[in-house]
């Protein structure tokens, strides 16, 4: 037996599939069973042949089932070809959530500024999946551009707005924020504030202590939840003014 047809006779018996050319591969994505598409399509997306890039390409506008288009998007991480970014803001805006969430991570990780409006547009999308990706993203890379439509998701009492508004606050949106008391429900407000105090980049300690202020106006158990989080996270900074101003406020609710 010779050591190909032994090779081939190994992987068989395991399941697998003996890696193919990209030809090969692209054939099989689009007419092979269901095992043996997915495998191909694993392996056009692990590929770093130049060729495997248009296939992935070329299947993606195609058509493929949504569980190989997945695999076949992840094929398109780290590429630095800009048909790869057209591909994904395509997918960004797919009717498949999933589909959707995944293109936008990845678009999240390119450090390209050419994904930024195509965050931003996610930001409107239908599936709170896609836009708490999205969101993510933004306030991963602290892009001040998606400030005022990370001030509506706040408004519209969007669960994902709160970690990325904190990401990207300055003392002059932190001041704004404290105005919005009201507007702006109290536990959503509140989370948002949390995150803002436990950044250690952010801003000069007198603005702590004003954000600790006006969560002592709200009299609500999250407030209070986001004071408790704040001096847990400066523990190792005890003589903070505005931890002293928080544990003072936690002292007095708790009555102690």
């Amino acid at each position: 037996m010779t050591s190909s047809l032994t090779t081939a006779l190994v992987l068989a018996l395991a399941g697998g599939i003996a890696y193919g050319d990209v030809g090969t591969l692209r054939h099989d994505v689009q007419t092979g069973d269901d095992t043996r598409a997915e495998e191909a399509a694993k392996q056009l997306a692990a590929s770093k042949d130049p060729k495997a890039a248009d296939a992935i390409f070329d299947l993606l506008a195609l058509g493929v089932p949504p569980r190989h288009a997945d695999i076949l998007l992840g094929g398109l991480a780290g590429r630095k070809d800009l048909r790869a970014i057209e591909v994904l803001g395509v997918f960004a805006q797919n009717r498949n959530a999933e589909l959707s969430r995944r293109a936008v991570s990845i678009l999240g990780a390119n450090p390209d500024a050419k994904v930024v409006p195509l965050l931003l547009a996610a930001l409107s999308d239908e599936a709170p999946v896609v836009r708490a990706e999205a969101a993510g993203a933004l306030g991963k890379r602290k892009e001040k551009s998606a400030e005022g439509k990370l001030l509506l998701l706040l408004e519209r009492r969007d669960p994902s707005a709160p970690a990325a508004v904190a990401a990207i606050a300055t003392p002059e949106l932190a001041h704004r924020l404290a105005e919005q008391i009201g507007p702006i429900p109290d536990a959503l407000l509140c989370e948002t504030f949390g995150e803002i105090l436990k950044r250690s980049d952010f801003g000069p300690d007198p603005v702590r202590v004003e954000i600790v202020k006006t969560l002592a106006k709200i009299p609500s158990l999250d407030s209070t939840t986001a004071l408790q989080e704040y001096l847990q996270a400066s523990a190792r900074d005890p003589k903070r003014p505005s931890r002293a101003e928080a544990e003072a406020i936690v002292r007095q609710r708790s009555g102690s």
